[in-house]
C-alpha cells in the first residue's frame, strides 16, 4: 500500500489520472481513480471538509477556557429563564446569588463580567450553602442560584 502526498491525492481526483516513477528504471506509471482506493484518517481534534476545490480545517478541541465560557452562557440561560419565573421584566436589575462547587465557581468567576451583563445583575454573591433553585449546566454540573430585584 502507498501513501501519496494530499497534493498529488488532490491531483489524481481532479485530473483522474496521475503519473508517478516508482524508481525501478522502467519509468513512470499512471493511475487512475479506477486502480486505487483513496482512504482518509481523521485527525483527532479536527473537523475537516473539502468541497470545490477548498479545504476547510477547525480545531475543534475545547480547552479549560472554551468550557468556562460555555458554562457561563448556560448558567445565563437559566437565569435569564429564573427572571421570567419570578415575572420580572426583561430592563429589571438584580441580585444574583451563587452557590457551586469550587471547580464550577473559579469557571463562572472567571466569567463573571459577562454574567453580570447578561442578566442585568447589579451584584453577585457566592454563598456557602445551596439556596434557591438548582440549576443543571452541561457535563452534570449545577449550580444553585437565587435572584432578587433591585431597585
Amino acid at each position: 500500500m502507498w501513501a501519496l502526498p494530499s497534493e498529488s491525492v488532490s491531483m489524481l481526483e481532479r485530473d483522474g489520472v496521475l503519473s508517478l516513477d516508482p524508481g525501478d528504471g522502467q519509468g513512470p506509471i499512471e493511475l487512475t481513480t479506477e486502480h486505487v482506493t483513496i482512504q482518509t484518517e481523521d485527525i483527532p481534534g479536527w473537523l475537516v471538509s473539502s468541497e470545490s476545490g477548498v479545504t476547510v480545517a477547525l480545531d475543534v478541541t475545547m480547552d479549560d477556557e472554551l468550557k468556562a465560557e460555555g458554562l457561563a452562557r448556560e448558567l445565563v440561560n437559566r437565569v435569564q429563564n429564573l427572571r421570567k419565573d419570578a415575572g420580572l421584566e426583561i430592563t429589571d436589575r438584580i441580585g444574583l446569588s451563587l452557590h457551586a462547587d469550587d471547580n464550577i465557581r473559579r469557571a463562572l468567576e472567571a466569567n463573571l463580567d459577562y454574567i453580570r451583563t447578561e442578566t442585568l445583575a447589579m451584584e453577585v454573591n457566592w454563598t456557602g450553602e445551596a439556596a434557591g433553585e438548582r440549576l443543571e449546566l452541561e457535563e452534570g454540573a449545577s449550580v444553585w442560584a437565587q435572584v432578587e430585584k433591585k431597585h
